[in-house]
This record gives C-alpha cells, structure tokens and sequence, in this order.
C-alpha cells in the first residue's frame, strides 16, 4: 500500500490512500465553512477542497478564527 506523509498543523502523519483537502477535514471532525486552510504557505479555494488531493510532504494548516475584546 501507499503511503502519503503531510504535515498537519505541525504534526505528521501518513495516509494509506490518496485523500483531498475535503476528506482530511471532514475525517478530522472539521467543519470546512469555519476554517481556512492553508496548503504549502497558500490559502486554499475553500470552493476547491474537494479537488484538491494531497501530495507526499504537503504542509497543511487548519486556522480557526477567534474573537474577543
């Protein structure tokens, strides 16, 4: 089997198949509409994530946006 390594949010991990943006977020509990994802130091389509497969040693970041006063 092939495994895809990425970094998410500073960690790595492997995959055992080829996955999208989408499916990461979603196996990860996370609603795509509340975050921005960040692939390799850009923001990503959040219109794309679905179409966005993920390559060996991509870096993503998942940024959620809190407000305070």
């Amino acid at each position: 089997m092939i495994q895809v390594k990425i970094c998410l949010n500073g960690t790595t991990e492997a995959w055992e198949q080829e996955t999208t943006l989408l499916t990461l977020l979603q196996s990860k509990g996370v609603n795509p509409d509340t975050v921005v994802v960040v692939l390799n130091s850009e923001v990503a389509d959040r219109a794309n994530l679905a179409k966005i497969v993920l390559k060996e040693n991509d870096k993503v970041d998942v940024l959620r946006f809190v407000g305070g006063g």
